[in-house]
Formats: C-alpha cells, sequence, structure tokens
C-alpha cells in the first residue's frame, strides 16, 4: 500500500502574496466564510468527511496538485514521486504560498527500512547578502526585534535566498523515487502552459504586494510581477484560466535537463539577471 507518508513545506520569500489568509471580515469566498468541524466527529453541518482508500492518498489544499499526485502513484510511481508531482503543480495553481523558487522540508519514513529521514532543502543567503551591503540601503539590526529578519525590509528580492526546492525536489527522487523530472513535472508544465481556472480561494488571494525600490522598501510594484500575474491590467478572477508561459518553459528546461537547468543553466542567468 502506497500512502503518502510525509510532511511537505514550502515557503515562498518575496511571493505573490503575503503568505496569510485574508481576514475574516475581508474575505468573502466560500473558503473563508465555510462552517467549521467534523463529519467524523459527529458535526454534520460540516463540509468534509473522512477519505478512505485501499492503495493510496495524496493531500493537498489545491485539488488539481492533488489529482496530479494520484496520477503518479496510478502509473506505479511510489509516494516520493506523488509528493513532487503535487508541489510542482502547487507551484502553478497556487502561486501565493508556494513554487520552484521556494524552499523545501521533508519528511519520509521508509517502511522497508524501518527508518525516518529528514530532507532540509532550505536556501542560503546569497553571498552579497552581507550586514555592510544592507547598511548601504539603509537596513540595520533592530534591537527591539532580534528575531530572523530583524531590520530587514518586509518582502522584495533583497531578503529572497538561494532556491532549495528544485534540489530538494531532485535529490528526493534520486535517494527515494522511481521516477524523474521528466515524469513528475509533466502536469506541472502543462498547467503553466495551458491553463488552470482559478478556484476561490486563490482568487481572493491574488494580490501583487509592493516589492521595490530596494532602498527604502516597499512602496512600488515591480514591473514584471505586475505583468505576470496582472494580464490585462487586473487580477484574474474566479473561475478564469490563467497561463504562465514562462513558468512552463522553466518547467520544461527541468524536465529535459534536470536541475543543473535551474541552478547552472538558463533558469540560474534569468534569476541573476533579475537581481
Amino acid at each position: 500500500m502506497r500512502i503518502l507518508k510525509l510532511g511537505l513545506t514550502l515557503a515562498v520569500a518575496g511571493g505573490l502574496g503575503t503568505g496569510a489568509a485574508p481576514a475574516a471580515e475581508t474575505c468573502t469566498a466560500p473558503a473563508c466564510t465555510a462552517v467549521t468541524g467534523s463529519r467524523t466527529a459527529g458535526f454534520a453541518a460540516g463540509s468534509r468527511s473522512e477519505v478512505i482508500a485501499r492503495h493510496g492518498m495524496v493531500t493537498s489544499s489545491q485539488p488539481l496538485a492533488t489529482a496530479a499526485g494520484l496520477a503518479i502513484l496510478r502509473r506505479g510511481g511510489n509516494a516520493i514521486d506523488a509528493a513532487v508531482a503535487t508541489a510542482a503543480v502547487m507551484g502553478v495553481v497556487e502561486p501565493m504560498s508556494t513554487g520552484m523558487a521556494s524552499d523545501m522540508f521533508m519528511i519520509v519514513w521508509v517502511e522497508k527500512e524501518k527508518k525516518l529521514f529528514a530532507l532540509n532543502a532550505s536556501g542560503t543567503a546569497p553571498t552579497g547578502a552581507t550586514p555592510a551591503r544592507f547598511a548601504t540601503l539603509g537596513y540595520t539590526a533592530d534591537p527591539a526585534n532580534w528575531g530572523p529578519g530583524s531590520g530587514l525590509p518586509p518582502r522584495g528580492i533583497l531578503t529572497v535566498t538561494v532556491p532549495g526546492a528544485v534540489w530538494g525536489w531532485d535529490s528526493a527522487l534520486k535517494r527515494f523515487g522511481t521516477l524523474g523530472f521528466n515524469d513528475v513535472l509533466a502536469d506541472a508544465e502543462d498547467y503553466a502552459t495551458n491553463g488552470f481556472p482559478l478556484a476561490p480561494r486563490v482568487a481572493s488571494e491574488w494580490r501583487v504586494p509592493p516589492a521595490l525600490p530596494l532602498k527604502a522598501c516597499c512602496t512600488t510594484l515591480d514591473p514584471d510581477s505586475v505583468a505576470v500575474w496582472t494580464p490585462g491590467g487586473k487580477a484574474p478572477e474566479v473561475g478564469a484560466v490563467f497561463r504562465n508561459p514562462d513558468l512552463g518553459k522553466a518547467f520544461g528546461l527541468l524536465r529535459d535537463r534536470g536541475a543543473d537547468a535551474f541552478y547552472k543553466g538558463d533558469i540560474a542567468r534569468a534569476i541573476i539577471a533579475k537581481s
């Protein structure tokens, strides 16, 4: 029985949204106003029941991503193959919270070995992200807030680390998987290239936050972000088909050339040029 027994977390630095759900008083999407409670606990008004399956399960916050992972299981892939496929599609259909340029943390239980493995695929800071560099832009540590990110801008490219997700996907597949990028990233490339319909919750969080300038950030929108995320000058609405062909091209490069395309090839050069 192939059951997806792992925790998979992906985070975005300077992503499309703030990472937090909209305040209840400002969110009218069904996902924000649904009645809480569990049917299995006897709460009949709850909106979800437990799922029972014979051969395997995949779960995520987006049905299209879950379906992509389930398709991999049905083809004979294992839980790790399905996890990477699911995560990749999540980066397309729920862009405010995840992506190929994010980090990844994975916990894997291998039943045959009776062992638990942990993978930390979080990115390191760029070599140029020094205290001296930030000081020239007006950012210094805040004594009143000594935690991570003290004194740094709330968003924007200055706080972006070297993305670890693609390295993590590749490492997990090579260590625990049975398939490669060509197989598990196919659905992500297809949804990015040909489009997907926006679900209500995703549409409700579709906001492009200010990320410029570098000094005294963040009061201005990034023109490249506006061009990608607001086609026609406005955020897409519920049910609209959104396409991100450049992201589709990036997935195609990963499928053809592997992780090196991200860290040493065309994708790496594009990231450096933007930075």
